[in-house]
């Protein structure tokens, strides 16, 4: 991973989303993939949305407590610290301790470093995330192996009217269109995912099926093109 794993923008968030770097390149590269030899880990996908949903985009800065992390990341607070550690060796973040409220106490703060979202960046090189999915503890309970499903299926996303055949000016971060994504029907199939994921075929059943239970994604209506929602 380490300096592989950067990316050149940083994301914008508008409202109640963020913007998730570089994984739609990672799909297309494989490394979504649980078997290629530089695999994307379940830390990082679990630790970097919580460290998103609380920065500071005029300061770079993000400064959950490491209990919150563990718990919204749903990985103990050993682990977060620990892999925290990590995405600092590869130059993801920068990490320092700061005075907290408390006399006698310290915060850590986590500075990102990489680059800003600039206006040579395309929306579809990026995966729109509610803050709520992370906020409101889904993410934590989401399985591991649900987790990198998602993400591929975000990574092949489109804007929602697509699924009606429409086309929309994909630069409009802040539109209506953008409240969902169409996912069309051959990324959902267990072919396609068993090569993005590198899952087992019961994994990615149960996988599929935690997804769609919990209705995180949902067929398409009968006057839509196949697929998901």
């Amino acid at each position: 991973m380490g300096g592989d794993m950067s990316t050149e923008f940083l994301p914008v968030r508008h409202g109640g989303f963020f913007l998730l770097p570089s994984f739609v390149r990672w799909t297309q590269e494989g490394r979504m993939s649980i078997k290629h030899a530089n695999t994307v880990p379940d830390n990082f996908i679990a630790i970097l949305p919580v460290l998103l949903t609380y920065e500071n985009l005029q300061t770079r800065e993000s400064y959950p407590g490491i209990d919150r992390i563990a718990t919204l990341a749903g990985v103990s607070p050993n682990t977060a610290s620990t892999f925290l550690g990590t995405l600092a060796e590869w130059k993801w973040l920068h990490i320092s301790r700061k005075p907290a409220r408390l006399p006698g106490r310290v915060k850590h703060v986590y500075k990102m470093l990489y680059g800003a979202y600039g206006p040579q960046s395309k929306p579809t090189d990026w995966i729109r995330m509610d803050n709520a999915l992370v906020r409101d503890g889904v993410w934590a309970v989401m399985p591991p192996s649900a987790r990198r499903v998602y993400l591929v299926l975000r990574a092949n996303g489109l804007r929602e009217h697509r699924a009606d055949g429409e086309w929309l000016n994909e630069n409009d971060l802040d539109g209506t269109a953008a409240e969902h994504q169409f996912i069309p029907a051959r990324f959902w199939g267990s072919a396609y995912l068993t090569e993005a994921t590198g899952l087992p075929d019961r994994t990615l059943w149960e996988a599929k099926a935690w997804l769609a239970n919990e209705g995180l994604v949902y067929p398409t209506n009968e006057y839509q093109e196949e697929g998901l929602l």
